[in-house]
Order: structure tokens, then C-alpha cells, then sequence
């Protein structure tokens, strides 16, 4: 059902996870929608052991809003040096694309995608670079 292999240890996606249509934004590293743009972190950080229990491991990351994207990525290049990527993309996230869980209080999203989603068809509304301040 899932394109991740899910853990097993507790309710993954959890119950508050629903399938909705909504637009939320992503952190891109290219300005093109690529099936690499959409890698957890179970695939990006493979020797991680720990990653392969974490039920969020297994989703990927997007927000509620741009601002909140960019806020995310501004704390990360702060606190952790890490830079998560150069664009932020408007996506149109579909009910037949996954599960999205959403913290209201920071507008992340976790989203675990159903194996039979076409990420290459997901409309794109827009892809803004990123600025360096």
C-alpha cells in the first residue's frame, strides 16, 4: 500500500494521518519535480539504523505554508549548517498521493506515499529559488 516498507512497532502513518487534497510546499534541491525530491529519510540516510524504526523516517517533509518552509530551512542552515535545499515548491498534494499527518503549530506535514502515487504527475503551482541572505 505504502511505497516505504513502514515499521511495524506501532501504528504507522498514526491515526491522525488522513488522505486530503491540499496544497502544501516542499524544499526542493532542483527546479524540476523528480522522484529524488522525494526520498525520506530512510532512503537518504540508509546506515541509519535508528531511521528504519521511526515511523516519520519512512514520510516526507512539507508545510502548510511557504513561509514555513523557509523558516525551516533558515533554522536548519542556522542551528545545524545544513542546507536543505535551493528551491521551495508549490505542490497540489492529492488524496491518491498518501497519508499526511499536519502539526497545526509549526505547519509541518508528514506525508507517506502510497506505492501506486505518481509523483511526476503532482502539479506543480510554483518553484521559487531560494534566497541567500
Amino acid at each position: 500500500m505504502f511505497r516505504e516498507t513502514l515499521p511495524t512497532n506501532k501504528t504507522c502513518p498514526p491515526l491522525t494521518a488522513i488522505e486530503k487534497d491540499i496544497i502544501l510546499f516542499r524544499i526542493f534541491q532542483e527546479n524540476v519535480i523528480s522522484e529524488d525530491e522525494f526520498r525520506p529519510h530512510t532512503k537518504l540516510y540508509p546506515n541509519n539504523p535508528q531511521y528504519k524504526k521511526q515511523c516519520v523516517a519512512h514520510a516526507v517533509s512539507l508545510y502548510k505554508t511557504y513561509d514555513q518552509a523557509l523558516a525551516k530551512y533558515k533554522e536548519m542552515l542556522t542551528e545545524k549548517n545544513k542546507k536543505m535545499g535551493n528551491f521551495i515548491a508549490e505542490l497540489v498534494i492529492k488524496k491518491q498521493h498518501g497519508k499526511i499527518d499536519i502539526t497545526e503549530k509549526t505547519g509541518h506535514c508528514n506525508l507517506w506515499i502510497y506505492s501506486e502515487a505518481e509523483l511526476l504527475k503532482i502539479e506543480t503551482r510554483s518553484i521559487v529559488a531560494i534566497e541567500e541572505e
